[in-house]
């Protein structure tokens, strides 16, 4: 749900990198390791900031859902 919702909407708000290899995500587990690796990626700088918060924000929303 996250790579579709990056690829339709993200990509075309912003010109941020396509994420098209995000592997699919099955369960609540590999979603927490998701949201951690967005912040890693944030502190690295590999990704901005704001990209950072807006994908945890995704993922915290999913969580909530599941």
């Amino acid at each position: 749900m996250l790579k579709l919702w990056y690829q339709d909407m993200a990509a075309v708000r912003r010109a941020a990198p396509d994420w098209a290899a995000m592997p699919v995500i099955e369960d609540r587990a590999e979603l927490r390791a998701l949201r951690k690796d967005v912040a890693e990626a944030a502190a690295k700088g590999a990704i901005t900031p704001a990209q950072g918060d807006a994908l945890v924000r995704i993922v915290n929303t999913v969580l909530g859902m599941l």
